[in-house]
Parts: structure tokens; sequence; C-alpha cells
């Protein structure tokens, strides 16, 4: 039972370790979602919605929004990135 409670706890160090980690990561170069090669890698892997959305703003002339969707785009595709560092930095113990 008592390795059973440790594999849980450990399990739970990681979960609060990712979640820490991830906001420090974004902060940095590599996972920038202001950068703007991230955020056109970002767009050109966007789904047909999002594409659709991002042409309604641009003949809207919407770019306050325009603006926002990228950046959001930008910032969950980053995130995702940065998710999967800390993943891989937990399974290599650091």
């Amino acid at each position: 039972m008592e390795t059973w409670m440790n594999a849980a706890y450990d399990g739970e160090d990681e979960e609060i370790y990712i979640e820490e980690r991830v906001p420090e990561l974004m902060t940095t170069k590599d996972y920038d979602p202001s950068d703007t090669s991230h955020m056109a890698e970002a767009i050109s892997e966007a789904s047909k919605d999002d594409q659709e959305i991002i042409r309604d703003y641009i003949e809207q002339r919407d770019w306050a929004k325009l603006g926002q969707k990228l950046y959001v785009m930008s910032y969950n595709y980053m995130e995702h990135f940065a998710q999967m560092e800390a993943q891989r930095e937990v399974s290599n113990g650091l």
C-alpha cells in the first residue's frame, strides 16, 4: 500500500511541476507566442474553422478581433509544445 501512495504522490508532484513549468517556458524565446515565426507557424497549422474566422475578420476589417484571434492561436499552439517539453523534463527526471 505504501508503494501505491508514493506513486500517487509522485504523480501529483509531476502534475504540479508541469502546471508551474509551462508558464515559465512560455516566457522563453523558444515558446514565446508573440514571436512572429511562432505565430506564422500557428497560422500555417490553423484548422479550417480558424481559417474561416481569420478570413471573416479580414473581410470585416475587424483588426482588433483578428489580432486577438491570431495571438490566441499562437499562444495555444506554443502552449502545447511547452506542455510537451515539461512532460519530457518530468520523464527525464528534471
